[in-house]
């Protein structure tokens, strides 16, 4: 009866000429196939077989009908009924179309009487007929002309990944289903009416300020259904009407969510004003880059189904929905909320499994959920950089994890940490450079000494003091000498513009200046030379606190006037103290960086706090460069980006006897790390990112 009443159900598709041609039959079987799985596991196998099991649109039927029986020992007489459509013939609000009739005819058949069905005022093909008369390009200019605009620049959504992403999308995907509280639903809902909003706006607003947050994007889109059936005529037609509208926003997290809300409100309305142009059409048009690794425009969507959802109500049967064992996803996140009889909210995430793992998409639903409840009750104008998604246990767990105490030790000044490191090995090599060797015991002593000459100048602690030397020995004791001193270390490039040396001097508040140059002031602040002999036998003051500062490194002020960074002892201890150093890769580190980039923090604490070697290159690296540090024994060498590619192309095989390299800065290149990998198959390549903002 059903399949019967709508012709959508009875059509297939034919290739002509290489475009596909309905055909609607006037009758079309559809069997209803019946399994007696053997045990659960069986029958939860014959679902995800039907549920993958593909159509063909050129035979048809495109609607099956699955009864899978319990299994032995559950209930005896129970069994799930599963009815799998294609979408070319459906959609969402169809499926509750479906379960309506289908309760009616099987009502009638068992009460034995005619089904009480409405006749239909129209049929899907007057509805394909009457949209294709519509599509002409004279009709559809001025809502292209709206999308084109609207859509200029809009740049892919590139969300952090488990995996990584592969080049052809397959499509795979599983479901993750929350509740979403009717006290959380209804505040949203109210919060969205004080703007002239709706709930399906407030939902979309929340969900982009989610992928913004994890993408670190803020300019972004998300697609959007909408049914299509802006005619009565065809509110009772099963049949695909739905149509994919692209929502974009700027998120700007000083605004607060009224703001972001007010925003969504005129892109969404806008383009429903303009939702004439069919999702195809609109990708047609736009010609984006194409990319088989992703969905077109959108690579994310959110919507409300609004439409009705009549459920199943058989006569003699209790009948409870479920979810299906979905193993597809038209996006790599897809987010749908229904509605629920206590105002309540149901939401279901389907993911693609290429992409993510079960509990990365459990956790984004945890911090929608967060973000939701506080954007729902909180003042609309407060700045949305204020209001946290993590919730207290997550927070809570990410602060401990960013103290570096996974090992249970409490954070350390960095004096004393390595002072444990000479206790330990005095006479292991701590610095090996052009100009001499250090063991620990003397790297200590010399720092130690210079510590003396800091103090009879007046360091104390957190006095600043810049460092203008060039990359040596020397300056791996000056460093050392300023935080044994209770100072903090300010890095100068010598080959920096006198005008950037000068503003970051005043603005850090630099006392005093370590040199290897004879000069009695730098820039105006008092310089001492870094071989200066202490006047006295005296201590320096007593050792920093772990929370003191360590050194103010300066950005390089690209997107602006430079920042400087404050970074404590403990903050360099933790680094050192990460689990991930304490490997035989890192028994031996190369120092070449500059002390003033952000990865010499790397280098040099990293080695020395967990009684490694330090290796000082006087000389830019270049291939011969990385083999004469092989030969002197190097195991692990950080490269920017643009650096590791260059050698990678000039002679790969540089890095044969190295046991790690580590890249960052930028994007990692695949093809440079092929090359490297194959040549040296044993290496462990690592890709990295160190803002100066944070320690490394």
């Amino acid at each position: 009866g059903l399949v019967a009443r709508h012709e959508a159900l009875r059509t297939t598709f034919t290739p002509v000429d290489g475009r596909g041609t309905q055909t609607v039959h006037a009758h079309l079987e559809v069997p209803v196939r019946v399994a007696e799985p053997g045990s659960a596991e069986e029958a939860d196998a014959a679902l995800r077989a039907e549920a993958i099991r593909p159509f063909d649109l050129r035979t048809g039927p495109l609607i099956r009908v699955l009864l899978v029986r319990d299994a032995p020992g559950a209930s005896p007489d129970g069994a799930t009924l599963m009815l799998t459509l294609h979408h070319i013939v459906t959609d969402g609000w169809s499926m509750g179309i479906v379960a309506r009739e289908l309760s009616e005819l099987y009502a009638s058949a068992v009460r034995g009487t005619a089904p009480g069905l409405p006749a239909l005022p129209a049929h899907y093909p007057d509805y394909a007929a009457w949209q294709r008369a519509r599509l002409t390009d004279t009709a559809l200019e001025p809502h292209l002309a709206y999308w084109r605009h609207q859509l200029d620049g809009l740049p892919v959504m590139d969300l952090p990944t488990d995996r990584p992403r592969p080049a052809v999308r397959s499509g795979r995907g599983a479901l993750h289903s929350f509740p979403v509280p009717r006290e959380v639903a209804v505040a949203l809902g109210e919060a969205a009416r004080r703007r002239g909003a709706t709930l399906s706006m407030a939902l979309t607003a929340v969900t982009q300020l989610v992928l913004a947050r994890h993408g670190g994007q803020s300019d972004l889109a998300v697609g959007t259904a909408v049914s299509g059936r802006d005619h009565t005529e065809l509110e009772g037609l099963v049949g695909f009407f739905v149509n994919t509208l692209v929502l974009r926003s700027r998120i700007d997290e000083a605004a607060g969510f009224g703001a972001l809300l007010d925003q969504v409100r005129g892109t969404t309305l806008a383009a429903f004003a303009h939702q004439e142009v069919p999702f195809s059409r609109l990708v047609e048009e736009l010609a984006p880059d194409r990319d088989p690794s992703r969905t077109p425009l959108v690579q994310a969507a959110v919507t409300l189904q609004n439409a009705p959802r009549d459920s199943f109500a058989l006569p003699g049967l209790l009948v409870e929905e479920t979810l299906p064992p979905v193993e597809t996803t038209p996006f790599d996140l897809n987010v749908e909320f229904e509605p629920r009889p206590d105002d309540g909210l149901f939401a279901v995430v389907s993911y693609s499994t290429d992409l993510y793992e079960a509990a990365t998409v459990a956790r984004l639903a945890g911090h929608w959920l967060e973000l939701a409840t506080r954007l729902a009750t909180g003042d609309p104008e407060r700045p949305l950089r204020e209001v946290p998604m993590l919730g207290p246990a997550e927070q809570a767990e990410a602060l401990t994890a960013a103290e570096g105490r996974a090992t249970g030790s409490r954070p350390l000044p960095v004096p004393a940490a390595f002072a444990a490191r000479v206790a330990e090995h005095p006479d292991a090599l701590a610095v090996s450079s052009p100009s001499g060797r250090l063991t620990y015991a003397e790297l200590d002593a010399r720092a130690e000494r210079l510590a003396r000459v800091l103090a009879e100048r007046g360091v104390t602690a957190e006095s600043r003091v810049g460092v203008l030397l060039e990359r040596s020995a020397d300056l791996v004791v000056a460093l050392l000498a300023v935080l044994k001193s209770g100072g903090a270390y300010v890095p100068l490039h010598a080959a920096s513009p006198e005008e950037r040396t000068r503003s970051l001097l005043a603005r850090s508040r630099t006392e005093l200046v370590l040199t290897d140059r004879d000069l009695a002031s730098v820039a105006g602040v008092p310089a001492v030379r870094v071989d200066t002999a202490p006047a006295s036998d005296s201590r320096p003051p007593a050792a920093p606190h772990p929370d003191s500062l360590a050194y103010v490194m300066y950005t390089s002020g690209s997107t602006g006037r430079p920042k400087g960074v404050a970074i404590t002892h403990a903050d360099i201890t933790a680094l050192a103290a990460d689990t991930r150093w304490h490997n035989g890769a890192h028994r031996h580190l190369l120092f070449h960086s500059p002390h003033s980039f952000d990865a010499a923090t790397y280098e040099i604490w990293a080695a020395l706090l967990n009684g490694h070697t330090l290796t000082v290159a006087d000389r830019e690296i270049t291939a011969p460069v990385v083999r004469e540090a092989v030969a002197s024994g190097v195991t692990a060498v950080f490269l920017t980006k643009a650096l590791f590619d260059l050698l990678a192309e000039e002679d790969p095989g540089c890095f044969t006897g190295l046991q790690e390299v580590w890249t960052g800065g930028e994007a990692a290149s695949p093809a440079a790390m092929s090359t490297v990998q194959a040549t040296n198959p044993d290496l462990t390549l690592v890709h990295v990112y160190g803002p100066t903002e944070t320690t490394t």
